[in-house]
């Protein structure tokens, strides 16, 4: 009977090699030509160019396991076009590029190239599609693509309504479409006007779209309204809407009025930016209480909606990204005192408020206490009244306003017993020390698995934090630990070969 070996077999081999990092499975490629059988296929399973253009040679022998490419530049892609096919591509995204003059040409190359990739599924791309040639060729390679199922476009030029209703029709197929149109405003004359109109009552008339996830960000007024608003109506399966850069008060209130009939049934992934005035406020929250469902995730950079999110989505919200946008500490612990479903929160918090408010913050409790990821900055006053400033070890007095809003934090952070993943940082101090900090108390947080310190500078850090850590946290198998000491690191190793630690 043929002895049989575990890596020969894919499913076993694939599973394996998720646990492994590229340096690891660069160094194994070179032990044996079986060991380079075994994980050759892995380590060229994703590449990017940011750094340049690699060894064409190497490429070719590699390219049938290539499946993801990132940061490839449209240069590079017309110096290669010629020598390598990229039999198993399934992603491609091209690096971020401004359009300038002759690059239409390259362009142009690129996109016939691209008609020759069958396998491609997801592809990110930026194009001067108000060069007609440009965007010919465009609707000609989406025709041939037949498995594109996720496309983002960036444009940096405005591109008449006639040739984003075409484009729009050649997008029945994706399931996530991601547009963007920066620039300045154009001067829209009146045939522009006209064309956009046509093309809004087009949009109005295609069949419905399989899109699940839908991102529409454009410095181009005109397009919300003509454009977007119709789109809307055409995604009936839509899941997700990213809308992060967009205020515009009459698309929200357009939004609301699909809600409230029903006409976006699965739509539970809310991505919005900051929210300027009290008009587009209003219209947020309008929206936001037009769910029939409500809401399982929200990231924004402004206003949350605190009254909306806590009347309306509290039984459902299970993710709240309030992204990096300082928002009061009394809003910020009213959420995680009324949404109880929360799985994970990311949020900057600013203590700066006026003392009743700061003294009703920290009386609230958390009751997300199923919590899994907790990501937190906080923004915390370095000021004290002058009869305060006294110091103990170099830091400030604890009865600061700074030190209880620590302490308060943390007294809730305890609570968190399944909390897997942990980033929390702060001006002032090192957090995660034994002497001076908070480690000490977070004994209680035992299924955490990933300790992030990228923006808490653990330049104390030393051999005492890593026993105590690897001593209370069992599940603890990534570290990213910004710089620390070398005897921090080696200590964790030493004691547990298999953690991941990363500066």
């Amino acid at each position: 009977m043929e002895k049989v070996i575990p890596l020969d077999i894919p499913l076993l081999n694939r599973e394996i090699c998720r646990y492994l990092s590229q340096k690891d499975l660069s160094q194994f490629t070179l032990v044996s030509k079986t060991w380079s059988t075994w994980f050759s296929p892995a380590l060229w399973r994703s590449i990017s160019f940011n750094r340049g253009l690699p060894d064409i040679e190497t490429l070719s022998r590699k390219q049938e396991h290539i499946q993801i490419i990132r940061s490839l530049s449209m240069t590079e892609a017309g110096t290669i076009r010629d020598r390598l096919s990229f039999p198993n591509l399934q992603r491609l995204e091209f690096s971020y590029s401004w359009n300038s003059s002759g690059l239409h040409r390259v362009e142009l190359r690129v996109l016939r190239m691209l008609e020759s990739i069958q396998t491609l599924r997801c592809l990110k791309i930026s194009l001067a599609l108000h060069h007609d040639d440009v965007f010919r060729q465009w609707i000609r390679t989406l025709q041939v693509l037949p498995f594109l199922k996720q496309l983002e476009l960036s444009c940096h030029q405005f591109v008449g309504g006639r040739a984003l209703q075409e484009f729009l029709q050649q997008c029945h197929r994706l399931e996530s479409l991601e547009l963007g149109f920066a620039g300045n405003n154009p001067n829209v004359d009146q045939e522009d006007q006209d064309e956009l109109r046509a093309a809004k009552a087009a949009i109005e008339k295609m069949p419905v779209m399989q899109l699940r996830r839908l991102s529409f960000n454009s410095t181009f007024d005109i397009y919300s309204e003509t454009i977007l608003h119709p789109l809307l109506e055409r995604c009936r399966n839509l899941e997700t809407l990213d809308l992060s850069r967009l205020n515009h008060t009459p698309t929200l209130k357009h939004l609301a009025s699909i809600l409230k009939d029903n006409r976006l049934p699965n739509f539970r992934h809310w991505l919005v930016g900051g929210l300027y005035g009290e008009d587009c406020q209003n219209a947020h929250a309008e929206m936001l209480g037009s769910f029939e469902c409500g809401l399982k995730s929200i990231t924004t950079a402004g206003d949350p909606g605190i009254e909306a999110l806590t009347q309306h989505h509290v039984h459902s919200l299970t993710n709240l990204n309030l992204n990096d946008t300082p928002v009061k500490l009394l809003t910020f612990s009213n959420l995680m005192a009324a949404l109880t479903n929360l799985r994970s929160v990311k949020a900057f918090i600013s203590s700066e408020s006026s003392d009743d408010d700061f003294d009703q913050a920290i009386d609230e409790e958390w009751m997300c206490i199923d919590l899994r990821s907790l990501e937190l900055h906080l923004d915390t006053p370095t000021r004290t009244p002058k009869r305060a400033r006294r110091f103990i070890d170099g830091h400030q007095w604890r009865g600061s306003r700074a030190q209880r809003c620590l302490d308060y934090v943390f007294s809730q952070i305890t609570k968190l017993r399944d909390l897997e993943r942990l980033q929390l940082s702060c001006s002032q101090d090192d957090l995660f020390l034994m002497k001076r900090g908070y480690l000490g108390q977070l004994a209680g947080l035992k299924q955490l698995r990933t300790l992030d310190l990228n923006k808490t500078p653990p330049s104390e850090f030393g051999e005492l934090e890593a026993l105590w850590m690897l001593r209370n946290w069992p599940k603890l198998a990534q570290v990213k630990d910004q710089g620390a000491p070398d005897v921090f690191r080696t200590t964790l190793l030493a004691k547990r070969p298999l953690i991941q630690v990363e500066s």
